[in-house]
């Protein structure tokens, strides 16, 4: 490819810009075709469109997505190491997509039966199908249960988290997952001091 661009004689970096818009603007024309042809000219990516958005709802929306990966994130470091966070972002990517829909529901029960269920699968196969790993599941999500009991009792239990937005609610939520950082590092630190004093014995 770089010969390619100096047969040209165009500048690569140039030519690599050149290129990514090209790519963005057959995304579009496709996209913008499936929408129509499926019946949903107003979800067309247009200029139209795109001044019709809400401000606060794409905010609102981009917190949620926040907060549901952060859940995910810290529920998943007690259990495995920080080293191995590649590896958990395609599990944390679906899970957002499970949640989503799982959300149309509209029901809290069926919503938390989906994250137990999901989080102690996702536990159980990302460990190589090691049994005692659902156990360090259910206490990771326990443990997350107690701290956010904690949380709520002590700073939120005057406030219906129920009405808020969720940028507000990312924002009275991060001393929660600064707690939760917190008991992931130290679990670290612990394995760490293990792991080296099994070398010195």
């Amino acid at each position: 490819m770089k010969e390619f661009f100096k047969w040209l004689g165009v500048n690569e970096k140039v030519a690599k810009v050149a290129i990514w818009l090209l790519i963005i603007m057959v995304f579009l024309i496709i996209t913008n075709t499936l929408l129509d042809s499926i019946g949903l000219p107003n979800y067309e990516i247009t200029v139209d469109n795109l001044v019709k958005i809400n401000a606060n709802k794409v905010v609102d929306y981009i917190a949620s997505i926040i907060i549901s990966l952060l859940n995910f994130f810290t529920m998943a470091l007690v259990v495995f190491r920080i080293k191995e966070i590649k590896k958990i972002l395609p599990y944390a990517i679906l899970y957002l997509f499970a949640n989503f829909l799982v959300s149309l529901l509209d029901n809290y029960i069926v919503m938390q039966g989906f994250i137990i269920i999901y989080f102690l699968l996702f536990c159980y196969f990302f460990s190589g199908k090691k049994p005692k790993y659902i156990l360090y599941g259910i206490i990771s999500y326990i443990l997350g249960i107690f701290v956010q009991f904690i949380w709520f009792t002590f700073k939120a239990s005057n406030i219906n988290i129920g009405t808020i937005d969720n940028g507000t609610k990312m924002v009275l939520t991060m001393d929660f997952f600064i707690i939760m950082l917190m008991i992931i590092l130290a679990k670290e630190i612990y394995l760490k001091k293990r792991r080296d004093k099994k070398w010195e014995d």
